[in-house]
């Protein structure tokens, strides 16, 4: 006896070939969907988590600024750069990468806004010797995001009294019109020194984008019309930081721009706080 022999036809193998084809590129693009989206979510909680980490870095930096004895009597603020009073007068930056503008705040005033640089003084961590001058117990620290490394932030930390004429006194005009005695950071005798230390105290990883700002908080009458939290309506000792952290660029531009722009990134995340140091002391 002879067996049945049976198969399927040329064009019901072409028909299941098909549906077969179909079926899986169906599970490809789900399964692309999905870790695109684990990929994204990842990316947004990092970002997220990036700019809430930034955002402290800095504001524990700038409240170790201190008040250093350089000259009586003077006002005297620990931050050099963004200035108390204002870009015009204390020379704002070509550079930019590292851009301070001049903000009206106004009445009158006029308040500084730096982009991912501060330099502050603040205690030495350095022991100092019984013999060595006041300045000796400060440091000058500059806080940035280097530009060969956007993703990261860099703290660098030089001897206050060794920087020679890199804090130069000047005769400045103040938010308020007056002039006074003030101390201003010359750059380019500043670039001109070697740190004594320096470290990257934030990466954001591989493809990520760090970016800071640091101004004068102005406040308006209609936001706080008792002063009930700042009585003067500007406190040189009050400042702005706002914080950026972008993952995942798409455009070469996007690692070169001062403050990235959410269509050159998949993710961006910002934060911002204010806080209140002692800023200015006039004896």
């Amino acid at each position: 006896m002879r067996a049945d022999r049976r198969g399927l036809t040329l064009i019901e193998a072409l028909v299941a070939g098909f549906l077969a084809l179909l079926l899986g590129l169906v599970m490809v693009r789900m399964l692309g969907s999905g870790l695109s989206a684990h990929r994204k979510g990842a990316q947004s909680r990092d970002a997220q988590a990036g700019a809430r980490n930034v955002v402290n870095l800095v504001v524990a930096e700038l409240r170790s600024a201190a008040v250093p004895p350089l000259s009586e009597p003077v006002v005297i603020s620990p931050v050099f750069w963004p200035g108390v009073w204002g870009a015009e007068q204390e020379g704002a930056s070509t550079d930019l990468f590292y851009p301070r503008e001049e903000q009206e705040a106004g009445e009158g005033l006029e308040l500084d806004l730096a982009t991912n640089r501060v330099i502050y003084v603040r205690m030495s961590e350095s022991k100092v010797e019984p013999t060595g001058g006041p300045l000796d117990a400060f440091a000058l620290v500059e806080l940035l995001v280097p530009k060969d490394k956007p993703g990261t932030l860099e703290r660098r930390i030089y001897p206050l009294v060794a920087l020679g004429g890199a804090l130069v006194q000047e005769q400045v005009e103040g938010a308020d019109g007056a002039a006074r005695d003030g101390w201003m950071v010359d750059l380019s005798l500043l670039e001109g020194q070697s740190p004594i230390n320096s470290d990257i105290i934030y990466d954001a990883g591989k493809d990520a984008r760090v970016s800071f700002r640091v101004g004068h908080r102005t406040f308006e009458p209609a936001s706080d019309p008792g002063r009930t939290r700042y009585p003067q309506p500007f406190d040189p000792g009050v400042y702005r930081v706002d914080v950026a952290v972008a993952i995942g660029s798409n455009g070469e531009g996007a690692l070169t721009s001062a403050w990235p722009r959410s269509e050159e990134w998949e993710t961006l995340r910002e934060e911002t706080t204010e806080l209140k140091i002692p800023s200015v002391r006039q004896n």
